[in-house]
């Protein structure tokens, strides 16, 4: 296929600027989402720390949130501050834009309705890093990366770099670890039996709910079974279950009974499997200190 530059310096320079196509300027972008029925495409330029929306097919830039200087902050438009923002993800129904906050170590949302009004949905409000599952501002995260949502069940999915797991989140902030854990390795398995190193991307097959996941520092793709593949999730996430079509006026008390079960497509565990590998070249071991380097300089 034919690659050409479609929006930013030409010259591979980099810039903050809105404008159009070659006129504006990105430093670093990562985050792409592409909302084909509103012609718009979100992107987390990354190391302006802020969140652009570009019109298509004209490659119109403008910034909604955030501005070029890195922070924690709440607020709306360009009064809110991000730190390295790396991944979006998209709830079409309540028209709110998801960020993996990346330095920051929490979710942010953007209410695109009340203009691009920004909140954090779940981690610590001050930055801090950890493991925790929890509601709201109670769970901790270290180094989100790549997220997906699922609209038919209505759950984020988060894969994070330093925790060496898959995490999941409801729209009410609700945050449980589905597979893997803090410590690093590589292992198929049931959920926290699974083992990852430093997964970074994800994506997810919307019709038979497997996530699928870059195992960066094993060098491997791994799949993963998700809300909707026999599984609905863990009893807690009661969000989830009074959303479902048909669970509706089920009692707290009964949904609570429900144990969570995972599944494979031929057994009964939250199985973690190997569907193909991916040589990326040495490993680059340096990445973790890099992080924590840029983390305090930029």
């Amino acid at each position: 296929g034919e690659a050409k530059t479609f929006a930013g310096n030409g010259q591979a320079e980099p810039g903050f600027q809105d404008g159009k196509g070659l006129n504006a300027r990105f430093t670093r972008p990562q985050g792409l989402y592409l909302d084909a029925k509103q012609n718009r495409m979100f992107i987390a330029d990354t190391d302006n720390h802020v969140i652009r929306v570009m019109s298509m097919p004209d490659a119109e830039v403008k910034t909604v949130a955030g501005a070029p200087e890195k922070g924690l902050v709440n607020g709306r438009g360009r009064a809110a501050r991000f730190h390295h923002p790396t991944q979006l993800a998209y709830d079409p129904y309540t028209d709110i834009l998801y960020v993996s906050d990346h330095y920051n170590h929490v979710i942010r949302t953007i209410n695109l309705q009340r203009g691009y009004e920004v909140g954090v949905l779940a981690g610590s409000p001050k930055g801090e890093s950890g493991f925790k599952d929890g509601h709201g501002t109670a769970a901790r995260f270290n180094y989100p990366e790549g997220i997906v949502f699922d609209t038919t069940h209505r759950v984020l999915y988060v894969v994070e770099f330093n925790n060496n797991c898959v995490r999941m989140v409801t729209p009410a902030g609700i945050v449980k670890t589905l597979a893997g854990g803090p410590e690093s390795g590589y292992k198929d398995g049931s959920g926290k039996q699974a083992q990852f190193f430093h997964p970074t991307g994800l994506t997810m097959d919307p019709t038979n709910k497997i996530i699928y996941v870059t195992d960066q520092y094993n060098h491997l793709v791994r799949s993963l079974t998700a809300v909707g593949h026999n599984y609905d999730g863990p009893a807690e996430m009661v969000y989830i279950e009074q959303n479902r079509p048909g669970r509706q006026g089920m009692s707290k008390e009964l949904l609570d009974m429900r144990q969570p079960q995972v599944s494979h497509w031929k057994d009964n565990t939250a199985t973690v499997m190997l569907v193909g590998v991916v040589v990326f070249g040495a490993l680059v071991a340096a990445r973790v200190v890099s992080r924590k380097f840029w983390a305090r300089g930029r």
